[in-house]
């Protein structure tokens, strides 16, 4: 899933959540549950074709839609953890992207309680801190349990 913002006059601003049909990201999933449990549905839906791929754009203003944006970066940023420390693993599975990704977004969905956003001085958004070596292993017993792509 990729955000994008728009500028509107007054100082106001447009976010969009960019969804790939084809290939959808591992935080999809839950972000589109939390979002669809909202407290007001899109502003504007529309798809766009991009690179040959279809994307779903869901519409709203970030006044709306503020408050759900620190657990929707929190959860992105905690599914680029489990990709970045958990690559040769997830590398070693031999799954294919669609089973890869469902494995990291129930990995990141288990995590996300636990998971906590950390700043830099300035209070920039710097990652997700959680406890990577029992993520690392809860992964291992997933993969365990989960068959190899064929």
């Amino acid at each position: 899933m990729e955000i994008t913002y728009e500028d509107k006059p007054g100082g106001m601003q447009r976010i969009y959540f960019h969804f790939c049909r084809e290939l959808p990201a591992p935080e999809d999933a839950w972000v589109r549950r939390g979002l669809a449990n909202g407290p007001v549905p899109p502003k504007r839906t529309f798809t766009e074709e991009r690179e040959g791929k279809t994307y779903d754009i869901l519409q709203w203003g970030l006044c709306v839609i503020g408050e759900a944006m620190y657990d929707i970066e929190k959860h992105q940023g905690l599914v680029r953890l489990v990709e970045q420390d958990c690559a040769a693993e997830l590398d070693g599975a031999a799954l294919d992207a669609p089973e890869r990704n469902r494995l990291i977004s129930e990995l990141a969905i288990e995590f996300h309680g636990e998971a906590r956003m950390s700043y830099d001085e300035s209070t920039q958004f710097e990652g997700v801190d959680v406890d990577r070596g029992r993520m690392r292993e809860r992964l291992l017993e997933r993969l365990a349990g989960t068959p190899a792509a064929g």
